[in-house]
């Protein structure tokens, strides 16, 4: 894509109907976004919005090896603030790199940043209704987006409405390509504009380049009212027009501006060689090189002014051979800190990813301080070169050593052999069938989760053989389905307690969640206690097991079996899915299988020791995805207390375990 202005229009829709993309690659080939403008984007009564979404199925993590998805001098407007530029589906792995671009906001999670960024600025690029950025836009300055600037031509008039392009572009915010900008059937020229302006040079009258103008449509409902204007801040730079003309910079130039900084860097971590900042107000260093040993760093940049559109940058490198300058091959980042007002503090935690060359998750000074890229072994990300339990990936967040077993004591170790453990030495073949003989639910001896709780799973209803529309119990009273794939009241769940005794109970009322595919039920009498409820992840599951990446996890199939894939990012937006991916580890591989029509709604957990901890039910194939229930769990008990109070959701304690540092 080259120069394309993308806008998306829509009528309100129901919230999990509709997931809106511009581009959408599904396992795509190299994708390449430049010079385009993204704007409009719907953020209300939608599932998801983004301007590019991507979808795999490798394995392997985000490498430059990917397929690779580039996106360069591109502008997003301000509907990006609640939409994404970048979306990942089902953590996706495409390695993603983004260039001289403008983001009304920054990501709020790594599924939405890209995995390499230069001069990426974070402010309201201030376009109009086509795209054109307006009068003193950063996009202008710096040429980002599909149009530069519309030169001034009255005899231009592209939609022959009457008014020239550069008009209705910069000084009526209009459409210079549509006669009816706003869709409503009455021609621009025929409409009432109301425009105001700044008198900065007070002489009384409007000076084009001088004063501040707004411009206005007004329609039959401002009839009687009090419109506002807003003109504080004419060029939208963060910084007031009083301000400026006090301290000598152009209001109506966002590249001309002035800002008190100060900068704080914290959660500096320590590397084999020495990390280095940099501190810099457009091309003139101001601080630096120094080297940080007490995990803080601070630059106070004083005044500011601009009159180019200079920023400040913070730059940060790991300094290998320590000469005090970067060099090429070391890890380094630039930050480039945007204008959000005239005075500013800003406090940012170091994050760890950009100094990952080979974008393995794991650090480049923590590669070389453990000794892993020359031990030997295989050492990528998801191995587990020690055996503790523990992928490399897991070593690095919980702080231990990767050539060494010494993290048995951790929950991700816990985890992770609560499952491994049980596969040693299983052949797939006969090992991951629940039962013998399903009709008459003979347990088969030979199935790898002998000695897992997993009572609250229903083995079979009445309405099919095998077990499609699944329900699991998260109290003794109430079940969770998925809402596309529900039972219909009056189903009868049969359940395999822990006495080995069947019970069955009938579904008699279904309250559906808005927004996601969750729909809980209540049965007609209790469940006994032999019947175990699905725990969830408590709130701050973080600390104890970062975002569970690479953890092998439990999920039943509409004929019971009982199957192994691996945990891909838990998200930490309701907008996102909880999925997995198939493991390349030799032991949990064929304990894989793809999730087909008829599995929705069955259950996928976590196992420790003995007990299950439910992540989510089934929707999507391959792998399968579905909502993080951990993320919905207020809503799960609202729903439940409406059917039927005075029974609330369950969460597995963690306390036991150490905590790790969320890196």
């Amino acid at each position: 894509m080259d120069g394309l202005v993308v806008a998306m229009n829509y009528a309100p829709l129901p919230l999990t109907d509709y997931w809106i993309y511009a581009v959408f690659g599904d396992n795509p080939p190299p994708i390449v976004v430049e010079s385009c403008t993204f704007v409009n984007f719907p953020t209300q009564n939608v599932y998801q919005s983004a301007a590019i979404g991507l979808r795999s199925t490798h394995a392997d993590g985000a490498t430059a090896a990917t397929p690779p998805v580039a996106v360069a001098r591109t502008l997003f407007d301000a509907s990006f603030t609640n939409a994404w530029p970048l979306a990942r589906f089902e953590n996706a792995t495409n390695f993603v790199a983004m260039t001289d671009c403008i983001l009304p906001s920054a990501p709020s999670s790594p599924d939405f940043m890209p995995d390499v960024s230069d001069n990426v600025l974070v402010t309201n690029s201030q376009v109009a209704w086509a795209g054109f950025p307006l009068a003193g836009s950063t996009a202008a300055g710096l040429g980002i987006g599909a149009f530069s600037t519309v030169p001034y031509d009255p005899a231009v008039d592209t939609d022959g409405d009457g008014l020239c392009d550069h008009d209705e572009a910069y000084d009526l915010g209009l459409d210079p390509f549509l006669a009816d900008t706003d869709n409503d059937g009455v021609a621009t020229n025929g409409e009432l504009y109301v425009k105001v302006f700044r008198d900065l040079d007070a002489n009384g009258v409007y000076d084009a380049g001088v004063d501040a103008l707004v411009s206005k449509r007004l329609t039959k409902s401002d009839n009687g009212q009090t419109v506002a204007f807003e003109i504080g801040d004419s060029d939208n730079d963060g910084i007031l027009d009083s301000t400026e003309q006090d301290e000598g910079t152009n209001p109506l130039d966002n590249l001309s501006c002035c800002f008190n900084l100060s900068i704080t860097y914290t959660g500096v971590f320590q590397t084999t060689n020495a990390l280095t900042f940099e501190a810099h107000f457009g091309t003139i260093r101001v601080c630096g090189p120094s080297v940080v040993a007490d995990r803080v760093w601070t630059h106070d940049f004083g005044h500011c002014v601009a009159t180019n559109g200079e920023r400040a940058s913070v730059s940060v490198w790991d300094d290998v051979n320590q000469n005090g300058a970067w060099d090429v091959g070391e890890t380094s980042n630039r930050f480039v800190i945007a204008v959000t007002g005239h005075d500013m503090v800003v406090t940012n935690k170091l994050p760890y990813g950009n100094f990952d060359s080979d974008r393995n998750e794991l650090p480049d000074w923590w590669e070389e301080q453990t000794g892993l890229l020359s031990c030997g072994e295989p050492h990528g990300e998801l191995d587990d070169t020690d055996g503790d339990g523990l992928i490399n990936l897991h070593e690095y967040w919980a702080g231990c050593n990767p050539l060494v077993p010494d993290g048995l004591n951790t929950l991700l170790s816990a985890m992770a052999r609560s499952i491994d453990d049980r596969l040693l030495g299983k052949d797939p073949a006969n090992s991951r069938h629940i039962y013998s003989n399903y009709a008459q639910l003979i347990t088969n001896a030979a199935c790898w989760i002998a000695g897992i709780d997993i009572s609250c799973a229903s083995q079979k209803n009445n309405i099919g053989l095998p077990n499609t529309r699944s329900g699991t119990a998260i109290s003794p009273r109430h079940i969770i389905m998925a809402s596309h794939y529900s039972a219909p009241i009056g189903t009868e769940f049969t359940f395999r307690g822990n006495d080995g005794i069947l019970y069955a109970r009938t579904l008699i009322a279904t309250n559906r969640l808005a927004g996601c595919d969750i729909n809980v039920g209540v049965l007609d009498t209790d469940l006994p206690s032999t019947v175990s409820s699905a725990k969830f992840l408590p709130s701050d599951y973080m600390d104890y097991m970062g975002t569970g990446r690479g953890l092998p996890t439990l999920v039943f199939d509409y004929e019971r079996k009982a199957l192994v894939m691996e945990l891909n990012a838990l998200p930490n937006d309701k907008r996102m899915l909880a999925s997995c991916h198939f493991s390349n580890n030799i032991l949990r591989n064929p304990f894989g299988e793809d999730i087909i029509p008829g599995d929705s709604g069955n259950p996928r957990f976590l196992v420790l020791d003995n007990q299950v901890v439910l992540l989510h039910l089934l929707w999507h194939g391959a792998a399968g995805s579905g909502d993080f229930v951990t993320l919905w769990r207020d809503e799960i008990q609202a729903a439940m207390d409406e059917l039927a109070a005075g029974y609330q959701l369950e969460t597995i304690d963690l306390s036991a375990y150490p905590a790790i540092d969320q890196r």
